[in-house]
């Protein structure tokens, strides 16, 4: 089989890019929008009938809801009533 080596400089191969395009790309990736969205991650920690305690982890992917901030969209509903028995709201 042939072999190939190649050595290259790649030393300032990005000094020609232009800063303010590269804030301005960055900027409108970011920026809210109607396809913004929030991973929210949590532990769900319960007690079997052996009294032993079980914890599994659970990720869930939440869009922009109308009325409610980006990213601060109410907690899964099934979590909900336990939320409200202890007086609290789970936001993102």
């Amino acid at each position: 089989p042939r072999m190939y080596f190649v050595k290259a400089d790649v030393t300032g191969a990005y000094d020609a890019i232009p800063q303010s395009k590269l804030v301005e790309v960055v900027a409108n990736m970011i920026r809210h929008s109607e396809s913004t969205y929030c991973i929210r991650q949590y532990a769900v920690v319960r007690r079997d009938s052996q009294g032993q305690v079980h914890k599994s982890f659970r990720r869930q992917v939440l869009y922009a809801v109308p009325g409610h901030p980006p990213g601060l969209q109410p907690i899964h509903p099934a979590l909900q009533s336990v939320f409200r028995r202890h007086g609290e709201q789970a936001v993102c």
